[in-house]
């Protein structure tokens, strides 16, 4: 998150780091049994989002698809279970919102309506 926030040239971030960062770290989270999975995966996104704004809105979908279902069913069977992944993942939902917010509608009607009801199913 240091390296992403500090950075001085969004695009090289954009094209040089995030490509091999999405194929490995976003496989692993969502390949990895629910204990395993990190919270920070989800807090780099969320860093990744404030810090590109618009021009991180095409990588948005690969992001959700990556970590959407794996996070919901981690969390949505309780409130007590992996709190900070729920932290983290609800800050991702509100960054994408704020800065990102056309990849909403990039993404399958099934995953739109999983993430307003997440969204709501928050507050």
């Amino acid at each position: 998150r240091t390296f992403v926030k500090g950075a001085e040239d969004p695009a090289l971030i954009l094209t040089q780091f995030v490509p091999p960062l999405i194929t490995a770290v976003l496989q692993d989270y969502a390949d990895n049994i629910p204990p395993a999975r990190e919270a920070e995966v989800l807090a780099l996104m969320t860093a990744m989002v404030e810090e590109l704004k618009g021009a991180f809105t095409e990588v948005i979908p690969m992001i959700l698809e990556a970590v959407f279902e794996c996070t919901l069913a981690m969390i949505g069977d309780d409130f007590d279970s992996f709190p900070d992944v729920r932290l983290r993942f609800f800050e991702l939902l509100r960054a994408i919102n704020e800065h990102c917010f056309a990849a909403f509608l990039a993404v399958p009607a099934d995953v739109f309506k999983f993430t307003v009801q997440a969204m709501v199913y928050a507050m």
